[in-house]
């Protein structure tokens, strides 16, 4: 189990963030999940910016569709609950060469991380960039050799963010459901090099 300090003048201080293995065997888990996934959705502030209506409603889940798929096998991924004393903050999660990526060069491993924080009183305060930085780990652990990143056209931060100078952020194309597509070599790149600490990440 993963403890990280997340340090926020909001929160008023320090707050332990704990990384808890999703675990689909467990009913609670799946149905927690897909509380998680609905309220995200179903946020405007958080889900109107990233993603198109099309898209939000179309991914709504039960708990029976997050047994389902994930009861199937049919993917290489691990989730997690991101867990502090303000309750659960947001999920985030790694899958290895999903089928719809767009990179698929010889010998690469393909990591596709989703990272979704719950409210936006928790947002902006370093937990996000603590999930990234555990999923960059795992994604080395793994094997992966490249993240790439779907982003829709209306997530200008994310597309701000992606385009800074140093991130390592190519973009290779555009999918069938409007997004575009980003690619990370896993050891080039700000990002790719990150090695942060696991007692501090802002």
């Amino acid at each position: 189990m993963l403890v990280v300090k997340v340090r926020s003048d909001a929160w008023g201080g320090t707050s332990e963030v704990e990384f808890r293995r999703f675990e689909v065997a467990k009913v609670e888990h799946c149905q927690l999940m897909a509380d998680l996934v609905n309220a995200t959705l179903q946020d405007d502030d958080l889900s109107g910016k990233a993603f198109p209506s099309w898209f939000r409603q179309q991914s709504l889940q039960s708990a029976a569709d997050i047994q389902a798929s994930w009861s199937g096998g049919t993917q290489d991924a691990e989730e997690y609950f991101l867990v502090s004393d303000r309750g659960v903050l947001g999920t985030c999660g790694l899958v290895i060469n999903p089928p719809h990526r767009l990179y698929k060069a010889p010998d690469a491993v393909v990591g596709w991380p989703q990272i979704s924080i719950l409210k936006s009183r928790d947002r902006g305060q370093g937990v996000g960039r603590a999930a990234f930085s555990h999923l960059l780990r795992r994604a080395r652990a793994r094997g992966v050799t490249h993240i790439e990143i779907g982003v829709f056209p209306q997530n200008e931060l994310m597309l701000q963010i992606l385009s800074r100078k140093g991130f390592g952020a190519a973009e290779i194309g555009a999918a069938g459901n409007g997004s575009r597509r980003f690619l990370i070599e896993i050891e080039d790149g700000s990002f790719g090099n990150d090695r942060p600490s696991t007692d501090f990440a802002r």
